[in-house]
């Protein structure tokens, strides 16, 4: 009898412990994570205190002494990262989270450049579900005479700019027009397009949603 009962008992820790394996076994990643070091763009040293935005979710968070970032629990799909500190020139990153794995976000940032009373505003365009086209002006308030510019970032298909490079006089603007095409978005996108002068850049954010 004894060994009648060491038996089933053996039997039932076997089909327990296969049970608990087969369960861990079929479970499904829903998140992912995003891992990145910020460096400085010149020198290649890591840079801590640097603020990283992500979008959606609008999380924030700040690099270390090593210049390592991250963040855990994200959804799947595309993402934005925004890298800024003072002194440097901010920097954007498209990403995309894949369930279950670690998206790589290192960036470089650039020590800030002085553009001369060149701006660029607004610095972010919100189409959201109807607007089809919206504009952002650069700006020439300062003495550096007749500045020329470009525009880098206007691949989204979705997305068409024009112009996407010009000259701006001294005391000047220039108006640059934003189009978007929603046939075929399924989802809120966002872009970045850089406005890049006089050795330095300065960036708009585009942001869209589906009708």
């Amino acid at each position: 009898m004894k060994k009648i009962r060491c038996i089933i008992m053996t039997t039932m820790c076997v089909l327990v412990a296969w049970f608990w394996a087969s369960c861990t076994k079929d479970e499904v990643e829903l998140t992912g994570e995003i891992y990145g070091k910020i460096t400085n763009g010149q020198s290649g040293e890591p840079l801590n205190g640097v603020s990283v935005t992500i979008t959606p979710g609008g999380k924030s968070t700040f690099t270390g002494n090593d210049g390592a970032f991250s963040f855990v629990g994200c959804e799947q799909g595309q993402y934005s990262l925004q890298a800024q500190k003072t002194g440097f020139q901010t920097n954007y990153k498209q990403i995309s989270v894949v369930a279950g794995e670690t998206a790589v976000g290192d960036m470089a940032l650039s020590p800030a450049v002085a553009m001369v009373g060149m701006f660029v505003a607004p610095s972010e365009l919100v189409f959201g579900s109807s607007m089809d086209v919206l504009t952002f002006t650069i700006h020439n308030n300062g003495n550096a005479g007749d500045v020329a510019w470009n525009l880098s970032g206007v691949d989204a298909g979705w997305l068409t700019v024009s112009p996407v490079s010009g000259v701006t006089g001294e005391g000047g603007t220039s108006v640059v027009s934003v189009f978007v095409d929603r046939s075929g978005l399924t989802k809120t996108e966002s872009a970045i397009i850089t406005v890049n002068m006089l050795g330095g850049s300065q960036a708009v954010r585009i942001t869209v949603s589906p009708e």
